[in-house]
């Protein structure tokens, strides 16, 4: 259920925004973006995801590919094993080193749109939104 966005190399910077509803806090929105890019605006909806985890994770396919190799099950395991919290970066080593950072996505499981963040008319990141299902805030 993720969602790819091309973006450049380069070091990322993952921000949350949180949402009080009367006391309970969640986050409703989070982004991957380039931290040496200044002046990032929300560009247009580049695709969906969503999660049955009430978790998203945030990381460069082709470098957790790469480091998964030909063993999806071991890699599934280490998923399934690592002791979650409410935010964090999962680190392991297999074929090479996994790091996926991670937040709570809204209220958990659902699915929501992806944006591409823009600076300087370059895609410089992805903005995921947990509490507007179907359409922009």
């Amino acid at each position: 259920d993720g969602c790819s966005v091309e973006v450049p190399s380069g070091e990322y910077v993952i921000e949350a925004q949180g949402v009080d509803f009367d006391g309970i806090r969640t986050i409703g929105r989070a982004r991957a973006r380039l931290a040496k890019a200044k002046d990032v605006s929300l560009g247009p909806q580049v695709g969906d995801t969503g999660t049955d985890s009430g978790r998203i994770g945030f990381c460069d396919m082709s470098s957790l590919d790469d480091a998964i190799g030909d063993d999806s099950d071991a890699f599934q395991a280490l998923v399934e094993g690592h002791n979650f919290g409410p935010f964090g970066v999962l680190q392991a080593r297999m074929d090479g080193d996994i790091e996926i950072a991670y937040v709570q996505s809204g209220f958990g499981d659902g699915w929501g749109p992806v944006y591409a963040l823009i600076a300087d008319d370059e895609c410089v990141g992805f903005e995921l939104d947990f509490l507007c299902e179907g359409g922009r805030r």
